[in-house]
């Protein structure tokens, strides 16, 4: 069997212990639930949406910034 180091963090860590105490096992266990779960959708991660609305959100932000400097009475 090949086996998967995965590093976490802290508060990845938390959530995976709070599931493990719910259902009285170990977090890796909750971990390999998760993978298997994920995999057995046969979904790929879309990180372009998730770039793309980020990016969106940004622009939009800045545009705001842009258009509320414009606006400032010059003194």
């Amino acid at each position: 069997m090949a086996r998967l180091e995965l590093e976490i963090t802290d508060k990845m860590m938390e959530r995976l212990q709070k599931e493990a105490e719910t259902f009285a096992v170990e977090p890796s266990d909750v971990a390999k639930n998760l993978i298997s779960c994920a995999l057995a959708t046969k979904e790929k991660p879309c990180w372009l949406g998730s770039l793309t609305t980020i990016v969106s959100r940004v622009s939009e932000i800045v545009a705001t910034v842009a258009h509320t400097e414009g606006e400032k009475p010059e003194q």
